[in-house]
């Protein structure tokens, strides 16, 4: 089953103001999340793909990723 928890981290949900786990993931799981390869991912990161570093490492929280992807779609389709 994906994604596997790897780390979290606790962020305050707006609504009822309860804490919710945000789930991340390192980059082999987001390239199989997304079906995509090693320099695929390379250009995602550099054209703004969310992601933090720790070290060598990069993660990824899904949810902020899913929504970079809705946005950038939106805005192509408001281009054609």
């Amino acid at each position: 089953s994906f994604p596997t928890r790897r780390s979290s981290d606790l962020v305050m949900d707006s609504n009822n103001q309860k804490p919710s786990q945000e789930q991340y993931v390192n980059s082999r799981e987001i390239m199989s999340y997304l079906s995509i390869r090693p320099r695929t991912l390379e250009n995602l990161i550099k054209q703004g793909m969310p992601h933090i570093q720790i070290t060598r490492q990069r993660r990824f929280k899904l949810s902020e990723v899913d929504n970079w992807i809705k946005k950038r779609m939106a805005e192509r389709l408001n281009d054609i």
